[in-house]
């Protein structure tokens, strides 16, 4: 009566240790966990020690342990084996947790992103940039992220439309879409990041790869465009340098933020001034 009390059918097994039967024909199938089958009726079975070993599958299956490490420790290893095995498991762990924390740290990073983006959206003001770190693309956008990569991956760099200064015209009669079109032919591409974590002053921070970029006085807005049909955001700050009498001090930097199709984009617009 005993043994009988402990004597397991495939779906009470199931139900039991809140698994589907497919689940326990994949431990059958992958030797993880053989079932014995009746001889009068060939339905599978479990006894006893079937119970104990399930039990100890569903705490290693609940790390995220794969079953083949896990069939290694049920069928051929030694307890010095096992350790080995559980270390190598808890460094895969670790790994991916801080895997997860960088994504973690990404998706705050948008987050904070499209804040500010709510916040300043046409909203034209002079202001302290941000400190940035500045890599020029150049004809490979592919390297320029590896760099960014191996220096980061808990910050996300913005693709940054370059305008250089010779390309800005302040004349309210240049403000058009036809000019845009033509000028942004000639915008240069850079990716930049804002340097929340100080790596500009790491003893190891590759100075010859970027570029730090200081706090400068700038006019600043978040603006947003219709994609190949209004850019007046854009030229409404070029208004405002004109109207406060402002004297443009290099290059407009258009980090663009988000985009909706091909239709909407939104950018943070840097305007160096004196």
């Amino acid at each position: 009566m005993e043994e009988e009390k402990f004597c397991f059918k495939i779906g009470e097994m199931a139900n039991y240790f809140g698994v589907s039967t497919d689940t326990l024909r994949i431990y059958d199938r992958m030797g993880v966990l053989p079932t014995k089958k009746d001889e009068n009726n060939q339905y599978r079975f479990y006894n006893r020690e079937d119970f104990i070993i399930l039990d100890y599958i569903m705490r290693l299956r609940s790390t995220n342990m794969p079953l083949k490490d896990i069939r290694y420790l049920i069928n051929e290893s030694t307890i010095e084996g096992s350790l080995e095995t559980m270390k190598r498991h808890y460094a895969l762990l670790e790994e991916k947790i801080r895997d997860y924390e960088n994504r973690i740290a990404v998706v705050k990073d948008y987050i904070e992103s499209f804040t500010n983006t709510i916040n300043c959206l046409s909203k034209i003001q002079v202001e302290l940039s941000e400190p940035m770190i500045y890599l020029d693309v150049g004809g490979n956008m592919t390297a320029a992220m590896d760099a960014f990569s191996r220096l980061t991956q808990r910050y996300v760099p913005k693709l940054t439309f370059i305008i250089p200064q010779t390309l800005v015209d302040f004349h309210e009669d240049a403000h058009s879409l036809e000019s845009f079109n033509r000028i942004k032919k000639q915008f240069q591409y850079a990716l930049t990041l804002v340097d929340d974590g100080n790596f500009h002053a790491m003893e190891d921070f590759p100075s010859d790869v970027f570029t730090y970029c200081p706090p400068r006085k700038c006019v600043h807005a978040a603006i947003k465009a219709m994609t190949n049909q209004d850019y007046s955001e854009f030229y409404k700050c070029l208004d405002f340098i004109r109207e406060n009498h402002l004297e443009l001090d290099g290059a407009i930097m258009l980090r663009a933020l988000s985009f909706r199709n091909y239709d909407m984009a939104y950018y943070d617009f840097w305007a160096p001034v004196k």
